[in-house]
This record gives structure tokens, C-alpha cells and sequence, in this order.
């Protein structure tokens, strides 16, 4: 093969990684790019991250300048809580947990920019220059030519473990919301799910004490059994659920007049959103175990609180995993002291966990919190 065909064949290949990236990134959400299907695993925003880095670190130590990263500007955009050099190797799980993107386009838009700087150095390669040794410690010894295949190599493994990721969440995201939907209709049959609605109303109306007229958000409400029971006490109500069939509930009931001073939206916090509050109180019973990485979630219902407002989560504990059984792909309960600390990074203060009674499945009680947080009057 001459030397214009091998280098035909690298730029080729190189160029399938950017648009490949792009339908990745394309439709995806915060939930999506930031979960994982088990506590160690890579997530889809790491993954698109690190074909990215790798590629950019790699070709600019070839071509003798400063990766896209720094050069153009992609390290402040990103914001990591990384060195500045970090480019993902040998990263443990909390490290995999730190690259965030609130803005899915600076992943696809990285990788547009790496694309490019490689193939103007691609396109300045000849026969000597992809034959020139650059690592003698190898037998044989590593070409110019071998590292590039390398990177490529690299990014399309990279690329496939991310769409076999991605196919796989979405399924999941489908299967959860297709079991709620078809639990929605009879949900408020079981007197434990009213009772436990009851009970837990009662302890966020005694912990936050709301004004009369206060705005009420409660998010992955259900059925909206929470808020019917916080509604004598408490103004206009916000209610959230990602469940079609939850929301279709919600919606009878405001209809009915059981709910009517209430509002049924689609909501998806895992995200940044605008124009969407203030609320003086934003409320969760037993949801946040369900949401694939919770952090941001807490920190956009922070977000959404008005000045003075207050968070009130009721949720399990952490538990054995026996509540929801095999298969749940959600957490075996939420550790109170993980979620003090997500509250506080998110600006809230006066964080308290308390104890807030039982819950009997299988035989067994597993022990509920409820966890308050306020934010500060002013920022």
C-alpha cells in the first residue's frame, strides 16, 4: 500500500468518529449521560469525553503542539473538577462521576474540534514521516503510523461500548416507565401507599411549616397521594412525574376537583430548566431512589426554590437491596449522609435528617428519613 493510501485509509477513519459522536449526543438527557449501570461502570458522558481526550492528547504529542483541550478553550467550557491534563486514564469510579456536561453539545462539539486538528495533521503525513519511530521500547518498534491506528483503535472501541451503553439505558428508561404506567390505574388502591402518603405529609407539614399560600412542587408525585394531603395546608401545587400514566392520574383528580388547585407537568430535572418556579417548598416521597445519579437532581430542585424555600425529601434508607429485588435498577436506598452532602454543594443550608418511621414489604420493615434543606434568604 503506498504511503498516500495508508494515510487515505487514517483520515477515513478518523472522520467516522465525529458524526458517530453526534448520534450519541443527539436526544440525549442528563439522566442518560450521566448513568450507570453499576456503581463502577463508565458512564456515556465519560466515555464520549475519553475517545475525545485520548484522540486529542495523542495526535497533538505527535504533531508537536498543545492539545484542542487547552488551546481552544474546551477546558474552561467543560469545568471539570479535574487537572487540567486529565485526559481519563486509569480513572477509579468517583473520578468517572466527576465529568459532568450540563450542555450535551460540548461533548459532539470537542470532538468536532479534535476531528479537525487531526486531520490537518493527518493531511501533512508522508511515507517517512508515518514510518518515523517515536517508541523504540516496543518490538517492534512503535511508528508514527502504529499510534495512529492505536487512537483510532482506541475511540471506535470506545464509541461501540458507548452505543451498546446508551441502547441499553434507554431500554431500561422504557421498561420503568412502562411499569409505572401500567401500575398508575390502581395505584391508590393499596391503603399502605394512602397511609404512607398520610404519615409523611404530616412529618414535612411539622418540620417546614409552610405558609398558607405557599408554592408546592412535588416531584416523581405519582399518583399525587403526597400532595393531597399537604393541599389543605399549602398553596398552588407543581406536580411532576416522568410516568404517562402517573400524570394521566394526577390529571383525573385535578379534574375532579380532588386536586384543584393543581397543575400536572412532564418535568425532567436532571437537567438545568428555566422558567420553571419558584416554589417555597419542593417535596419527594420515596422518588429519589428511583433517579439513576441524584446529585444533579438535587441540585436543579435547589435551583428551582425560591429564596428561604424549603427541600423535603422522605426516602428509604440505605438497605440490602430486598425492598425492590432483583432487577431494580434504581439504589437500594439513599445514604443520608451522601445526600447532606449533595444539599450543601448545591447552596442549601440547615440540612436535617430525620427519622421518619417504616415501611413493611416482604415481611420485613425498612426504616424511612426524611431529610429537610433551606435556602439561604439571599445568595
Amino acid at each position: 500500500m503506498s504511503a498516500m493510501d495508508t494515510r487515505d485509509l487514517l483520515t477515513d477513519a478518523f472522520s467516522r468518529l465525529a458524526p458517530l459522536t453526534r448520534e450519541l449526543v443527539e436526544g440525549a438527557d442528563g439522566d442518560l449521560l450521566h448513568a450507570r449501570l453499576d456503581p463502577q461502570a463508565n458512564t456515556l458522558a465519560w466515555l464520549l469525553w475519553h475517545t475525545a481526550r485520548q484522540q486529542d492528547v495523542q495526535v497533538a504529542a505527535l504533531a508537536d503542539r498543545e492539545p484542542v483541550w487547552t488551546a481552544e478553550g474546551w477546558a474552561d467550557r467543560f469545568d471539570l473538577p479535574l487537572d487540567v491534563d486529565d485526559f481519563g486514564y486509569g480513572h477509579e469510579p468517583d473520578d468517572v462521576a466527576a465529568v459532568r456536561v450540563a450542555d450535551p453539545t460540548l461533548l459532539s462539539g470537542y470532538q468536532d474540534a479534535v476531528a479537525a486538528m487531526v486531520d490537518a495533521h493527518l493531511a501533512t503525513l508522508d511515507a517517512d514521516a508515518l514510518d518515523r519511530v517515536i517508541d523504540a521500547s516496543y518490538d517492534p518498534p512503535v511508528t508514527v503510523g502504529v499510534r495512529l491506528v492505536s487512537v483510532v483503535g482506541d475511540a471506535l472501541q470506545h464509541l461501540g461500548q458507548a452505543a451498546f451503553l446508551r441502547g441499553v439505558l434507554e431500554r431500561r428508561q422504557e421498561r420503568i416507565a412502562d411499569d409505572f404506567d401500567q401500575r398508575a390505574a390502581t395505584w391508590d388502591d393499596d391503603p399502605t401507599k394512602v397511609e404512607r402518603a398520610r404519615f409523611a405529609a404530616e412529618a414535612v407539614l411539622a418540620a417546614v411549616d409552610p405558609r398558607p399560600d405557599a408554592r408546592v412542587l412535588e416531584y416523581g408525585a405519582g399518583t399525587g397521594l403526597l400532595a393531597q394531603h399537604l393541599a389543605p395546608r399549602v398553596g398552588p401545587l407543581t406536580l411532576a412525574d416522568p410516568s404517562s400514566g402517573m400524570r394521566a392520574v394526577m390529571q383525573a383528580k385535578v379534574e375532579r376537583g380532588i386536586l384543584p388547585d393543581a397543575q400536572v407537568v412532564d418535568l425532567d430535572l436532571s437537567q438545568p430548566v428555566d422558567d420553571v418556579g419558584p416554589f417555597d417548598l419542593v417535596a419527594l416521597l420515596l422518588a429519589l431512589h428511583h433517579v439513576p445519579d441524584p446529585a444533579p437532581v438535587v441540585a436543579n430542585l435547589a435551583e428551582v426554590l425560591a429564596p428561604g424555600g424549603s427541600l423535603a425529601i422522605v426516602d428509604l434508607e440505605p438497605e440490602d437491596g430486598s425492598f425492590h429485588g432483583e432487577g431494580f435498577e434504581g439504589h437500594p436506598g439513599i445514604d443520608p449522609d451522601r445526600l447532606r452532602t449533595w444539599c450543601e454543594a448545591a447552596g442549601l443550608g440547615e440540612v436535617d435528617v430525620v427519622p421518619c418511621g417504616t415501611m413493611e414489604r416482604h415481611g420485613q420493615d425498612y426504616p424511612l428519613f426524611l431529610a429537610t434543606a433551606r435556602r439561604p434568604a439571599q445568595r
